[in-house]
């Protein structure tokens, strides 16, 4: 086959079908490139099922364009990302849990021309777009995958600099921001962590994170293609399905990545087990390499009681839609692995402490994105005068010579089950029911996701009653994303302020009377 992109991320895919082409005539089995639920990809049928997608979306100038994407865990998902990609496009990723009103302002937001769907997702794609004037065109992944269209033989040249994805997330500012990653910036950033984390065709990722965030797309599936290795997807991430293809099937994982969350839960049950079962877990996990853990950090217990059942010690690292990854614990020497530490910076990444305190984290590298989508302003804000990004995080070296995050200097953002909220983007929604005269969202902690959104509501009707309180509360199950809905509510006559007439939010956490 010849090369279909320019790009440097299809090199290793070029490699793998020549080595398929060798297997074939040797009679080997063919390694997969993808299996999901539907079955095993292997690199040719990507490549090939890749330029179906392109020949799909047609010979629309594509070029500086931005494509939303509504397709779940699936090998489906990697086709159209890669055939938006060799036709110019940059992808824009769509999520089933985001809310008909978050849907259309990052279709807005981003200035979509078209949207790729498969058909169990398109109805929704519709949906949204019926209260949107702009002419936006819907692709089905599914028919393209079908056609017999005609595929063009020619080497697709795609501009380096050009958009890669516009990946949106939340900031102090309450609306999410498309941050905006090149095709140069998602390169550097999996040639950094392909190299850190020894990456290789040998390796076998269980994939159980959401593909709508950078730790999904990137760090995960896109770091695996980009290797040559094989993905495994699973639909979403359950204990129970986990478990099952790790302890139950066959041995041949080398890496599988998560969240505090999802740690926490499998933890959970397997504390549940008995001797015998135990030791299944500890026989089964020796099929890794290592496990991986970020977007959040892991409490010290579960660092622990992590390497005690599974006899793993994790590797924590930290990365940012914006820096994409950025520090790492080591890979190859487990000893240099500290729990609540996020390690030492990649290549081509620097790290620095700085301010009055010495603790505000700034990050130099090349991986940045090159902007916020319509937002030059913002961007500009986000650096230092000499260049580096501020996080938002502050930290700490510790005498070994790694990082170690201490948390937000924002008690606007929560970290939650891998996820960065925003509460004024969540206060935001709750002002919006009619019964709501005033709220403060604020972060508790959590054994399990880390840290919760709490709302502290005060109604219009002073004397509003449980009925109100709890049709508030049934509002936002219906209007705002799953994740974002505050585990806790309390009902209060006004709102803690200062001198300055803002919202004391130190003095609204302790209403909660969480322990």
């Amino acid at each position: 086959m010849e090369r279909i992109c320019n790009l440097p991320f299809f090199d290793a895919c070029h490699e793998q079908v020549l080595k398929e082409n060798q297997d074939l005539l040797l009679g080997i089995p063919v390694k997969p490139a993808v299996v999901d639920i539907k079955g095993k990809y292997s690199y040719s049928q990507l490549l090939n099922d890749t330029k179906k997608v392109q020949a799909a979306l047609g010979n629309k100038d594509y070029n500086g364009k931005s494509v939303g994407m509504l397709i779940p865990n699936r090998y489906e998902y990697l086709v159209a990302s890669l055939g938006i990609w060799i036709s110019g496009g940059g992808v824009v990723p769509l999520s089933l849990m985001h809310t008909k009103h978050e849907l259309q302002y990052f279709i807005t937001d981003s200035e979509c021309v078209t949207i790729v769907v498969i058909e169990d997702t398109k109805k929704v794609v519709e949906e949204a777009l019926k209260e949107i004037s702009a002419d936006i065109s819907i692709i089905s992944v599914d028919t393209a995958l079908n056609s017999e269209l005609e595929v063009s033989p020619k080497e697709s040249i795609v501009d380096i600099n050009g958009a890669a994805l516009i990946v949106y997330t939340s900031g102090t500012t309450g609306k999410p921001k498309g941050v905006v990653l090149t095709h140069k910036n998602v390169n550097a950033q999996l040639k950094s962590l392909n190299e850190m984390w020894l990456w290789s065709p040998n390796d076998r990722l269980l994939h159980i994170l959401p593909l709508h965030h950078v730790h999904g797309i990137v760090v995960a599936l896109f770091s695996a293609i980009y290797a040559g290795a094989t993905v495994e997807i699973m639909p979403k991430f359950s204990v129970s399905g986990v478990i099952d293809r790790i302890v139950n099937r066959e041995k041949n994982l080398t890496l599988i990545m998560g969240v505090p969350a999802m740690y926490n839960l499998l933890l959970l049950t397997f504390q549940k087990y008995n001797e015998k079962q135990i030791k299944q877990v500890q026989e089964a996990f020796k099929q890794f390499r290592i496990t991986i853990c970020g977007s959040a950090p892991l409490q010290e217990k579960v660092f622990k009681q992590w390497e005690q059942i599974t006899g793993h010690i994790m590797v924590e690292r930290y990365g940012m839609s914006e820096i994409g990854m950025g520090l790492s614990n080591s890979v190859e020497n487990p000893k240099l692995r500290f729990p609540g530490c996020v390690g030492r910076p990649l290549p081509g990444v620097s790290a620095r402490l700085i301010d009055d305190n010495g603790n505000d984290f700034q990050v130099l590298t090349k991986i940045m994105c090159f902007r916020y989508y319509g937002l030059p302003e913002k961007y500009a804000e986000s650096f230092s005068k000499d260049g580096w990004f501020k996080t938002g995080d502050i930290g700490v070296i510790t005498k070994d010579g790694v990082f170690r995050l201490m948390g937000r200097n924002s008690t606007d953002i929560i970290k939650s089950g891998g996820y960065k909220l925003s509460a004024i983007e969540i206060e935001r929604h709750i002002l919006s029911n009619d019964d709501v005269e005033d709220v403060a969202v604020v972060s508790i902690p959590d054994n399990i996701l880390g840290e919760v959104p709490g709302a502290a509501v005060v109604l219009k009707d002073k004397n509003g009653d449980d009925s109100t309180k709890d049709g508030i509360k049934e509002w936002c199950g219906k209007e705002m994303s799953r994740y974002k809905i505050p585990k806790y509510f309390v009902f209060i006559e006004e709102l803690p302020r200062n001198l300055m007439k803002k919202v004391d939010k130190k003095k609204v956490v302790p209403l909660f009377n969480i322990e």
